[in-house]
Parts: structure tokens; sequence; C-alpha cells
């Protein structure tokens, strides 16, 4: 009896560890990291998943539409509300306190990312897209309440001392938008010295 007793504690122990490193690489791939975080059991797994826009103004609506067509790229608009198998991006102004904050809740029916203003949606946009890299398209429930902790999240491109290209300069405008930085300094000229290719 002690012996399976044993036994049974062992295999709920490693259970445990094994949930919890899977949370952990969740909550790891989430650049910068998030607020608040709860991942849950299940995932969302749809190949063409609607979009639905509540307040949100048209023109912001057709640039969000691309970010979420680079994780689906035959996901359509609706005018709808679905009940399964829908993104819902949502102009909420009592749901953040902190300029760019969204919240973040995956289920295995729906995605729906609650904001303020624009900038909030595009973050939880770009989560729900290091989210869906991780795991092959398999987006995990999880809840996430984040805001940035610091209003100016810059990159320096020196460009009079260093020359990049504007192939260069593009990529990396790509990567600041997926990590959520919002400032870009670019020093593009030093006292007699013109850097930029014309």
């Amino acid at each position: 009896m002690t012996r399976s007793l044993y036994c049974y504690f062992a295999a709920l122990c490693l259970f445990c560890v094994a949930c919890s490193g899977e949370n952990e690489e969740v909550a790891n791939s989430v650049i910068p990291t998030p607020y608040k975080m709860e991942v849950g059991s299940g995932s969302f797994d749809y190949e063409a998943p609607l979009v639905w826009f509540d307040g949100v103004e048209t023109r912001d609506a057709e640039s969000l539409i691309d970010f979420v067509k680079k994780m689906y790229p035959k996901s359509q608009i609706t005018y709808s509300e679905e009940k399964k198998g829908i993104i819902k991006i949502i102009y909420n102004k009592e749901s953040n306190i902190v300029t760019d904050s969204y919240i973040l809740k995956v289920t295995s029916d729906a995605i729906e990312i609650y904001s303020s203003n624009y900038g909030g949606m595009v973050y939880g946009l770009m989560t729900l897209i290091q989210l869906y890299n991780l795991n092959d398209g398999e987006i995990p429930e999880l809840y996430i309440n984040d805001m940035p902790i610091f209003n100016h999240r810059g990159v320096l491109f020196d460009v009079a001392n260093n020359f990049f290209d504007l192939r260069f300069i593009k990529k990396q405008l790509g990567l600041m938008a997926f990590y959520k930085f919002n400032r870009m300094l670019f020093h593009f000229n030093d006292e007699g010295g013109w850097r930029v290719e014309i």
C-alpha cells in the first residue's frame, strides 16, 4: 500500500513539473514579459478564423487585419459576432489604465483583444503572433493583462557613423514592432557627413 502511494505521489509530481514546464515555455515566448499572464490547458486551433472589430475605426481595422493575415492568410472580416473560430478586436476605453496596454483572452473557440487605443491593439496582435510562432499555429488558452512599464522604449540607428541600407532599416522597423518598441532615434548626419543613400 505504501509503495503504491509513493508511486502515485511521484507520478503526480512529474505531471506537475511537466505542466509547469509548458507554462514556463509559453511565458518565456512573449517578449517583453507580460505584466500578468495565466496559462490554461486547451488551445485555439483554427486555420481561417473570422475577424470581428467592435468600436475600431475603419482605417485602423484595415491595418490590423494585415497583422492577422500574417498568421491566418485565409481569414476574413465578419460583421456578425460568431461563436466559434473568431478573433475579436474590441475598443474598450474602460479596459485600460495605461496607454498602449491591452487584455488578451484566448479560449479554444475565440481570441479577444481589448484595448483603449490603436497601439494597444497592435501590441496585443504582436503577442498573438509570438504565441502563434511558438507552436506552429496552435495558440494556448491564456489570459494576458499587459501594459508597458516605460513610456519610451527606443532604438538608436546611427547611420552617420555606421552605414545601413534601406532594406536593413525596414527589417529593423519590423523587429521593433514585433518586440513592442515605440521610438526610433535616427542619427543620419554628423557635422559634414551625410550617409543616407538617396
